[in-house]
């Protein structure tokens, strides 16, 4: 399932920084790999920076990843698994 992160407002080297759009900051997870619009993999998730009213996402970038200003990312975020075993005693 993909989801929406927002627009790349800056590039620092090897990194894009995305002002969050939408996408509460803590359903961010690191790691998970981060797709552009033509669902090509640009990086990973890596940090959440910025205030509480603002945050900004990090994302580090693959090698050889084509990313500029204004692109929009997706974070692609696994299906949720069905539990299996004994329930839990209370």
């Amino acid at each position: 399932m993909l989801r929406r992160i927002g627009k790349v407002v800056s590039l620092p080297k090897g990194f894009a920084t995305v002002e969050l759009e939408g996408l509460d900051p803590r359903a961010y997870r690191y790691g998970l790999p981060v797709l552009d619009s033509k669902g090509a993999r640009v990086g990973i998730a890596s940090d959440v920076i910025g205030s509480v009213a603002h945050p900004y996402a990090v994302v580090r970038l693959s090698p050889g990843a084509m990313v500029s200003i204004g692109d929009e990312l997706f974070l692609q975020v696994p299906e949720g698994r069905r539990r299996r075993g004994r329930r839990r005693r209370r």
